[in-house]
């Protein structure tokens, strides 16, 4: 496989991340608007950004500890990801922004200005949050998040629709949660009636 990006040999200690120890990444090919040559932000260790897809971490941004970025995810301003957190998919992730804990953001979205999202918080599907807060639903404290099923599993987006409603209706909307996953299952069952 041939890698994208380099990390630069002198390392840059960073008190603002925990006092670890950070290498600036440079990218090694044109991909998506990075062209090769390009310096990025700061990353611990090559395991903290896939070498695949069109994932980044720009300039300013920083990944450490067992964090990982990777499809399409971009890291950029002053954000940080950290602990265990992963980003994937069509995230971006902007302004002054922490993820860390066991969060997961995937799917298409932007987390921009101030947020904080902590613990075990899961974010995907279109998300947009821009205000200043912290996530961490109680609808999503649970043994197993949905994201990471959805995601091991490899579900579409009616399958993996279906499983977050079932998975958090008793601790958010109810009823309500339960309609939708039935929503979907309906929609689910009319596209395989169709095969």
């Amino acid at each position: 496989m041939e890698k994208k990006y380099k990390l630069i040999e002198k390392p840059i200690f960073y008190s603002d991340a925990n006092d670890k120890t950070l290498y600036q990444i440079q990218a090694l090919k044109n991909f998506d608007n990075v062209k090769a040559g390009d310096l990025g932000g700061c990353i611990e260790k090559e395991d903290n950004l896939s070498q695949d897809g069109n994932c980044w971490v720009d300039i300013n941004a920083k990944v450490y500890n067992d964090a990982k970025v990777s499809g399409n995810a971009r890291i950029s301003d002053k954000a940080k990801v950290y602990n265990k957190a992963k980003v994937f998919g069509d995230i971006l992730v902007s302004g002054n922004t922490e993820v860390s804990g066991n969060s997961r953001l995937c799917g298409k979205g932007e987390v921009s200005n101030n947020i904080r999202i902590t613990d075990n918080s899961s974010c995907y599907d279109s998300s947009a949050i821009k205000q200043q807060s912290n996530i961490n639903p109680q609808h999503y404290q649970l043994p197993i998040q949905p994201i990471d099923y959805i995601v091991k599993n490899n579900l579409d987006f009616l399958e993996g629709n279906i499983i977050k409603y079932v998975s958090r209706y008793k601790q958010k909307n109810g009823l309500e949660d339960l309609l939708k996953a039935k929503k979907y299952l309906e929609l689910l069952i009319e596209k395989e009636e169709k095969k």
